[in-house]
């Protein structure tokens, strides 16, 4: 195993980068951890922060508190914190977005502002932008917002279930 480019800047405080730039523009150095090439690039202040893949977390700047395992997982973050990225590019466009889960390729993916999103499963949630509180699980849903059975515009608040169990929670054939 073969560190490169690793500067450590004191006062260093529980941070191990491993790869090619990893945590090259990195000036705090507080409690993050960055596996394989170009993770954390952009890294200046942000801590607590876990990337494991190539550009994983790539972008992130300020953010803290947030978890990126998967080629280029989290790759635009910026300033979003207590996030989880499992899976290739997973929340891939997300900026700002605060406290969201993906776990599968793809999940929440153009996800940039919205917080509080659970996604499971290959795309889930995929076209997701700034909507926040929703959950998916699988990658092909039909909105249904918690407060009645029917398709909003706004994607605040709505869980994406599978047709074939909508078809099944109203007793119709879609």
């Amino acid at each position: 195993m073969v560190i490169f480019q690793c500067t450590i800047i004191q006062p260093a405080v529980k941070t191990f980068a491993i790869g090619l730039s990893a945590l090259y523009y990195n000036t705090k150095l507080v409690n993050n951890i960055a596996f394989r090439c170009l993770c954390s690039y952009h890294n200046t202040t942000g801590h607590n922060n876990v990337a494991a893949g190539t550009n994983a977390l790539f972008d992130n700047v300020t953010g803290y508190y947030n978890v990126a395992n998967g080629h280029e997982a989290l790759y635009k973050n910026t300033t979003g914190s207590y996030n989880v990225g499992i899976g290739f590019q997973t929340l891939y466009n997300n900026i700002s977005g605060w406290s969201n889960t993906a776990n599968g390729q793809s999940a929440l993916y153009h996800n940039t502002t919205g917080d509080f999103n659970v996604a499971f499963g290959l795309s889930s949630l995929f076209h997701n932008t700034t909507g926040s509180n929703n959950m998916g699980i699988n990658n092909s849903f039909i909105l249904i917002p918690l407060e009645m059975i029917m398709y909003q515009s706004d994607t605040s608040h709505c869980i994406p279930i599978q047709q074939d169990m909508i078809m099944f929670l109203l007793g119709t054939n879609l």
